[in-house]
C-alpha cells in the first residue's frame, strides 16, 4: 500500500500578502533611490556652480595680478597688460663717453623695456550667465568665454591703497545666488608702472 502524501502550498491569502509585502518593500526601496538620486543632483549641481565662480574668480584675479593700468572697474574690468608673447626691448649702449651733465645715467623704466606698441587691452563681462574675455592687441580683437555658470562680478578699487582690487563673482546654484570674492593686489600698478 502507498501512501499518498498531500503536498501543501500557499494559499491565495497568503501569496497575496506576501505579494503586497515585497511590493510594500520595493516602493520604499524606490523612494529611498529617487530621493538619493535628488540629493546628489543637488550636490553635483552645487559643486559644479562652486567650481564655476572659483575658475572665474582665478582666471580674472590672475590676469589682474599683470595689470599695468586699470582702464574701468566695476560690472566690468578692463585693463591694460604687458602682452606676454612680446620680447623685451635691450636697453640702449651706455656712452663711451658719457656727456658731462649726466650724474648718473638715465633710468631704465618698464616703459623702455617694453613700448606701447607691445601692450594689450583686456576686457572681462558676463554676458547670459557666462564670463567672457575680449583681448584687443596690435588692432586685433579675440572674445573667448572663460566660464559658463557665472551670473555677475564686480571690481572695486580700494582708494586708500593703490593697486589694491576687491573681486566679487556672483554664481548661481539652483534656485541660490552664491559668490566668490577676495583681494589681490597688483604689483606694477602698485609700483606705478606707466
Amino acid at each position: 500500500m502507498t501512501r499518498h502524501r498531500r503536498i501543501r502550498g500557499f494559499t491565495l491569502p497568503e501569496s497575496l500578502l506576501a505579494l503586497f509585502l515585497v511590493g510594500l518593500a520595493m516602493g520604499f526601496l524606490g523612494l529611498l533611490f529617487q530621493k538619493s538620486f535628488n540629493i546628489l543632483r543637488v550636490l553635483d549641481d552645487k559643486e559644479r556652480a562652486r567650481q564655476a565662480g572659483r575658475m572665474g574668480y582665478d582666471r580674472l584675479s590672475s590676469e589682474l595680478r599683470e595689470a599695468t593700468e586699470l582702464l574701468r572697474l566695476n560690472e566690468v574690468a578692463e585693463f591694460r597688460k604687458i602682452n606676454p608673447q612680446a620680447r623685451m626691448v635691450d636697453p640702449p649702449e651706455a656712452p663711451i663717453d658719457p656727456p658731462a651733465s649726466w650724474s648718473s645715467p638715465p633710468a631704465w623704466t618698464p616703459l623702455d623695456a617694453y613700448p606701447e606698441s607691445v601692450r594689450m587691452t583686456v576686457l572681462y563681462t558676463t554676458s547670459d550667465e557666462a564670463l567672457y574675455r575680449t583681448v584687443t592687441a596690435a588692432g586685433q580683437m579675440t572674445r573667448q568665454l572663460i566660464v559658463e555658470g557665472v551670473n555677475s562680478f564686480v571690481c572695486t578699487s580700494n582708494p586708500d591703497n593703490l593697486g589694491e582690487v576687491e573681486i566679487v563673482l556672483s554664481v548661481k546654484e539652483d534656485k541660490r545666488v552664491s559668490t566668490v570674492s577676495g583681494r589681490i593686489l597688483c604689483p606694477c600698478i602698485k609700483e606705478e608702472f606707466r
